[in-house]
């Protein structure tokens, strides 16, 4: 199972190095998505993310990919997978077999057998990263969902970010940092922070220009 073979991967590694390394990712992950702690709702799920980010993106101080350091012959298919993993932003189209569609370049993706077909239901949309195993397309633990109320200023918002020229993981984090910051503004209605000229805005406790925003706009907006 994937998500126990990327849990025990990932101990297998930070055992190695006392987690020096997985310590550095985390970091640079908060300093592209946001920081967090135990006490917020999203703790678990965002750690996952984490330590997708660290087996599939990160790249150690040698330069190497953390996974190519594993030394569990029974985790070597994983291992060898993660640094060709494919992140991007996926809704899903059907259930039944699971059936996906990457928002940002359009590619379509079945996914026969995945693991997290559990927690996926038709039109969720999630910050994702898919690999293949054994000839499997599989989903990794670590996937963020952008909640169904956010899919209107989304759809509006993807087109222009893709003009922009950015990197992808530059478009996505900057998302991700729009989905933290829609939990920790909480009267703050979506359209409002999910904006293309907010997409570079690092800051994820400072909601000021959303804010501007709604001052600007009548009272029934």
């Amino acid at each position: 199972m994937l998500d126990a073979a990327f849990e025990a991967l990932s101990l297998q590694l930070t055992d190695a190095d006392g987690g020096a390394d997985l310590d550095r990712a985390r970091a640079t992950f908060w300093a592209r998505t946001g920081e967090f702690a135990l006490e917020d709702p999203f703790y678990e799920a965002r750690t996952r993310a984490l330590f997708d980010f660290w087996l599939c993106d990160w790249r150690s101080a040698d330069g190497s990919r953390p996974a190519v350091r594993n030394r569990d012959p029974e985790l070597a298919a994983v291992a060898a997978a993660c640094p060709h993993a494919e992140r991007g932003l996926f809704r899903v189209v059907e259930e039944a077999p699971l059936r996906v569609e990457e928002l940002l370049f359009g590619a379509a993706f079945r996914l026969p057998a995945v693991e997290a077909s559990g927690r996926l239901r038709a039109g969720d949309v999630f910050d994702g990263r898919l690999l293949v195993v054994s000839d499997e397309i599989q989903v990794t633990p670590g996937l963020l969902f952008h909640p169904p109320e956010t899919h209107e200023a989304l759809d509006a918002l993807l087109p222009d970010a893709r003009e922009l020229g950015l990197e992808r993981a530059d478009i996505l984090d900057g998302l991700l940092r729009m989905r933290m910051r829609l939990h920790r503004f909480t009267s703050i209605r979506p359209r409002h922070i999910y904006r293309l000229d907010a997409l570079l805005e690092a800051d994820i406790n400072s909601a000021g220009w959303a804010r501007k925003q709604q001052s600007s706009q009548a009272p029934d907006s």
